[in-house]
């Protein structure tokens, strides 16, 4: 269990701070709380505590931790955000919508990054219940974390693992387990990795430039050509009077235009300041009680 929570507003940005012993010793983001651009950080580190006072202030933490001297590995938003609460329980969620509606549909949880650089997410009913689970694991490439998914209403299966290299798809449905060898990895993008492909390549996204990849699908046993690119505010059907003015919107599509027109495009809009996912909308990646495809908008929550 690490320290508890130190509220940065709290502390004077200078007096009586511990610093650190070595530009390369483990650093635990600790607490990060975010609502638009307001942000407290604490940090803890072997020499003790280290806070500074980040409100109101437009360094980002990626940025922070360059001035003080240190790497830090680029996590897909909510992996990041998963590491800064060490306390038993979640650390993100995010709610699911019927489209253009207030009905919640399911709710995904995040639990912590744990010592085995795992991030579990549970899908839960409105009612609390769970009835899907995914584990993420970050060992290699961010853009590329191993996962496995499985829905407890239809025993679904699907998984991405690495083995000497090459990627394995699998995807197992009441028993009838099928698999893929993916030898081709350079450009692949496996589940939540593409939001570490958006941090990646932030600054050329911004400059309108378009970002393809290979998106891994388990239950289709295939991969997929797709491409971001920012779009404008008024074009994305997650921007509304009440968000942000300072928001980024995206889009994820096929890369083909052939292809476009019979897929569901994913939209996205960011908090630019920290680079963190605010809201998502496209398909799913839970099916309905009755087994159908549905399409829903996400809105998380950092804590």
């Amino acid at each position: 269990m690490l320290a508890p929570v130190v509220n940065a507003s709290a502390w004077p940005d200078q007096a009586g701070l511990p610093e650190l012993t070595s530009a390369n010793e483990l650093v635990i983001i600790n607490h990060i709380r975010v609502c638009s651009a307001i942000r407290d950080i604490a940090i803890i580190s072997s020499a003790g505590f280290i806070v500074m006072n980040l409100k109101d202030s437009r360094l980002s933490a990626r940025s922070f931790f360059r001035q003080i001297g240190l790497t830090l590995t680029v996590l897909p938003a909510l992996a990041l955000s998963a590491m800064v609460q060490a306390q038993d329980g979640y650390s993100v969620s995010g709610t699911a919508y019927q489209i253009n509606t207030t009905k919640v549909v399911y709710r995904e949880l995040f639990t912590p990054l744990d010592g085995n650089r795992e991030i579990t997410v549970n899908y839960a009913k409105p009612d609390g219940s769970v009835f899907a689970t995914k584990t993420l694991r970050f060992t290699g490439e961010p853009t590329q974390p191993e996962f496995e998914f499985k829905d407890q209403r239809t025993n679904e299966r699907r998984a991405a693992k690495f083995e000497a290299g090459r990627v394995f798809l699998s995807f197992d449905q009441q028993g009838l387990k099928q698999e893929k060898e993916i030898l081709e990895t350079a450009n692949l993008v496996i589940d939540a990795g593409r939001d570490a492909l958006i941090q990646q390549h932030w600054d050329a996204l911004l400059e309108g430039k378009r970002i393809r990849f290979q998106q891994a699908w388990p239950e289709r046993l295939e991969v997929a050509g797709l491409q971001i690119r920012e779009i404008k505010a008024d074009r994305s059907p997650l921007h509304n009077a009440s968000n942000p003015t300072t928001w980024r919107y995206f889009v994820v599509e096929p890369s083909h235009k052939v292809s476009a027109i019979f897929a569901t495009p994913v939209h996205l809009a960011y908090e630019p300041d920290g680079r963190y996912l605010m809201r998502s909308q496209g398909r799913a990646p839970v099916a309905n009680d009755r087994g159908r495809n549905q399409d829903v908008r996400v809105e998380y929550e950092y804590w």
